[in-house]
């Protein structure tokens, strides 16, 4: 799925790594996670669940991601 065609405001992050994969970009859902978690990718945020439970939420805006596969040429 290419990004032009993501008609949602927000997806999961492995809907943003489909995005990413069919561009060409190598990119896995744990080092996403990571990545938002670190800042580095700038596109998402994490709600922490804290230490008792397991999983966190992650959530991918549309838009922000288009921007940034825009910046780095990947679009």
């Amino acid at each position: 799925m290419k990004i032009t065609e993501v008609d949602k405001p927000t997806i999961s992050v492995q809907m943003a790594c489909r995005v990413l994969r069919e561009s060409g970009v190598q990119m896995g859902v744990e080092k996403m996670r990571a990545g938002i978690a670190q800042g580095v990718y700038p596109f998402g945020e994490i709600v922490t669940r804290g230490e008792h439970l397991k999983n966190d939420c992650y959530t991918v805006y549309t838009k922000l991601l288009a921007d940034w596969m825009k910046e780095r040429g990947i679009v």
